[in-house]
């Protein structure tokens, strides 16, 4: 029970500040990008900002303060690609439902909500695999100690 509760705490905080983060790099990549009158390098920008919004977002939201700097240089790079990949996914999957050569808004709503998940889904999967293997460490090193032990009775 202790570890669901953490686990869709962790959850909700990292898909609040992945929403808060893709929505700020979403508006960033407005203005970083380059005045041209061709919308393939805005959309490649506004991807970019998103994801990386996003992926920073889920990246904090998933922070232990107890993990190694390695353990959370891995999940972050993991929050990372998955909202880099779910921004592009999202983006082209809003495109395709409007195929009017436009933007429309239900393509900003799947690219922020395509980062978002997937960075959030990544770290997800990777925390519960990575208890689940302790659970059975320890497990393990509780049953031989308890084998180890003389009976004392």
């Amino acid at each position: 029970m202790e570890f669901a509760l953490a686990l869709a705490l962790r959850l909700l905080v990292g898909m609040f500040l992945a929403s808060l983060l893709g929505m700020i790099g979403y508006f960033i990549g407005w203005f970083i990008a380059p005045p041209r009158p061709g919308m393939e390098a805005l959309v490649q920008i506004l991807a970019f900002t998103t994801g990386t919004g996003a992926g920073l977002g889920g990246a904090l939201g998933w922070l232990k303060a107890d993990d190694t700097l390695r353990s959370f240089v891995f999940r972050a790079a993991l929050a990372l690609m998955g909202g880099l990949g779910g921004g592009w996914v999202g983006l082209w999957y809003g495109i395709a439902v409007y195929e009017d050569g436009v933007m429309p808004p239900s393509a900003v709503t799947s690219m922020v909500m395509g980062a978002v998940i997937a960075a959030n889904a990544l770290p997800l999967v990777e925390h519960v695999l990575r208890s689940r293997s302790r659970r059975k460490a320890h497990a393990a090193r509780d049953r031989r100690s308890r084998l180890s032990q003389p009976d004392r009775r």
